[in-house]
């Protein structure tokens, strides 16, 4: 008995199909596969392709879609895991963060600091931030 392969949501689907450049019968033929969860035999044969050629482009689009998560991911957040919004609010006061961390003042209270100037952040986000500004001006 096969498995049914995890189906994905016509929304993402599309997003992801706006970035390929490929005819309209092979997104067509992939969208049966991942959004309408057709059988691959049935596919090859409604699109008179062959379920290789078929699988290659399915397997190509779930790479499509994989790397669109990750620019969407990145987008939301830094390398060092303190999201772009926390590293954009922290910004202004730099020099006060290094400055409170370079005389031995915690995470904690640098975040309590900034707590106290309307900016709620982690001590994780503090650290975070540091670890990736230290240094600069």
């Amino acid at each position: 008995m096969a498995v049914p392969a995890k189906k994905m949501a016509a929304e993402e689907f599309d997003h992801v199909a706006e970035q390929c450049r490929w005819s309209k019968r092979n997104l067509d033929a992939v969208r049966a596969l991942l959004v309408d969860g057709a059988d691959v035999g049935e596919v090859a044969s409604q699109f008179n392709m062959t379920t290789s050629y078929l699988w290659n482009y399915k397997t190509r689009f779930l790479d499509k879609a994989a790397q669109s998560k990750a620019k969407e991911f990145m987008r939301r957040q830094s390398a060092a895991g303190a999201t772009t919004a926390e590293d954009e609010a922290l910004k202004p006061f730099h020099a006060a963060i290094v400055k409170l961390s370079e005389n031995g003042y915690s995470d904690q209270q640098i975040a309590e600091f900034l707590a106290e100037n309307d900016v709620t952040v982690s001590d994780t986000a503090v650290r975070h931030f540091l670890d990736i500004h230290r240094g600069q001006k």
